[in-house]
């Protein structure tokens, strides 16, 4: 293997192991218990895509542990003495909780939040004391393991999310601009070839994918966060495009059959242009500086000419398509001067009705619905097993079943037969671990060096 490669391979373990053998040293330094808790921090912080994820996750972490504490301690204040009460308000969170983390954006902080109460619940014997005790500590070890990831990931080897999102939105480009062309091919040269169906959704993953790094990106990016509109209206013109696309395609199918050689001239000049247009926005992210504004220019309306001998059927497909194509050229150029927008700094203010925006609008999802009603019924039959038969390690089976249930929930196409295999096989191996190597290191920085390793 080159070594160039395995040196970059190497970087992210190096940090990963570093931040967690500091993390877990400080805590048992500082005479915490449960150091591990600072350890899950660090790993799941660590194993987002980018250093913007990793702060999102860090901090929406730090945010469930603050409200599952606050759910927690409501349930002790006001149920403590009707366990059934309050074992039934704690499903009821399970079941939110199981319809919330699909959200994307704040879903993750629904699962920590009912996690943080189950386990406070759970370990401290819901006594007022020990769970405010066991709360505490949560809360410090989660902090201290956001602490030494920021620490170590900014001093060590630093990365910012901007590169990535850069790269996406090159993806992006030239995506779309292949689009065109493979579209020109098909109207100028009659090729029906060249279009491929399953490309045609590509735009929307890639718009989905630029929203979710521009939701990163704003953590650790201060020229991404200060032009954040610029970035989100861009977003929306990829969106607006992707579909465009699509009924581009549409039109031009109708023209299968049809003699477009009077026509060809002008729709290979507005398809010209629009290449143009993308080769621009590609050239402002690769070079990071905008043009000058005065050599950005704009699209004037195009007109396919209609001739008495054309047919009906492809008269109205003419004037589709020049519809069509007129509207991406418009989008084309808001796209340029959003770009000149991102990468100028000059605010560049556009009419609010140029593009139309998506009607927000509150609806229950049938399938969030259902995996809710499963997790509550996961919950609730564990609850029931604990209060009538309290079997050894009952209460901690309540908190075990709430967070796999949540976990699971949410992997809709898991296979259960491998995860078990992967619980059980990893569980067996961490045991062996506690019981042959654990015991015999018993000063903090073997210990260190061990989960180094």
């Amino acid at each position: 293997m080159n070594i160039s490669v395995l040196y970059e391979r190497a970087k992210l373990p190096i940090k990963v192991a570093l931040t967690l053998s500091i993390a877990m040293m400080i805590a048992i330094w500082l005479g915490w218990d449960r150091p591990y808790w600072a350890g899950l921090a660090v790993t799941v912080m660590s194993m987002m895509e980018t250093s913007g994820h990793s702060l999102r996750k860090g901090k929406w972490r730090l945010v469930g542990t603050f409200c599952g504490t606050a759910c927690a301690f409501f349930l002790l204040a006001f149920f403590a003495q009707d366990v059934g009460i309050m074992m039934a308000l704690f499903t009821l969170l399970v079941g939110i909780s199981g319809y919330m983390i699909f959200n994307p954006r704040y879903g993750y902080i629904w699962a920590i939040t009912t996690t943080v109460c189950s386990l406070i619940l759970v370990m401290g014997d819901m006594t007022p004391i020990n769970d405010f005790n066991l709360a505490t500590l949560r809360l410090e070890e989660t902090l201290l393991g956001f602490i030494c990831h920021i620490v170590v990931f900014s001093i060590l080897w630093p990365q910012s999310s901007r590169p990535v999102f850069e790269d996406a939105v090159l993806d992006l480009l030239k995506q779309q601009q292949t689009n065109l062309i493979n579209r020109r091919h098909q109207l100028i040269k009659s090729d029906q070839h060249t279009v491929t169906q399953p490309a045609l959704g590509e735009g929307l993953k890639l718009v989905m994918r630029l929203q979710d790094l521009l939701y990163a990106a704003e953590a650790d990016s201060y020229n991404i966060l200060r032009e954040k509109k610029s970035w989100q209206y861009i977003i929306e013109i990829g969106d607006q495009w992707a579909i465009a696309i699509g009924h581009l395609t549409e039109a031009i199918d109708l023209l299968k059959e049809a003699n477009l050689e009077a026509e060809k001239s002008k729709i290979d000049s507005i398809f010209m242009y629009l290449l143009h247009n993308f080769q621009q926005c590609e050239s402002i992210v690769k070079t990071g500086k905008a043009p000058n504004k005065r050599q950005i220019t704009c699209f004037q309306y195009m007109k396919l000419g209609l001739h008495s001998e054309t047919d009906m059927h492809t008269q109205g497909a003419l004037l589709l398509l020049e519809r069509q194509l007129n509207n991406m050229a418009k989008l084309s150029d808001e796209l340029v001067l959003a770009f000149y927008s991102a990468y100028s700094g000059d605010r560049w203010y556009r009419d609010e009705q140029s593009l139309p925006k998506p009607v927000k609008r509150w609806s229950l999802d049938t399938e969030r619905l259902i995996a809710s009603f499963k997790i509550m019924l996961i919950v609730s039959s564990l609850v029931l097993i604990w209060y009538y038969y309290n079997p050894p390690g009952g209460s901690l089976m309540i908190a075990l079943g709430t967070i796999f249930g949540l976990t699971f929930i949410g992997l809709p196409f898991a296979n259960m037969k491998t995860i078990l295999a992967y619980i059980v096989g990893w569980s067996g191996f961490v045991l062996l671990e506690y019981i042959f190597i654990i015991p015999f290191l018993d000063q903090p920085y073997q210990i260190a060096l061990f989960y180094f390793f």
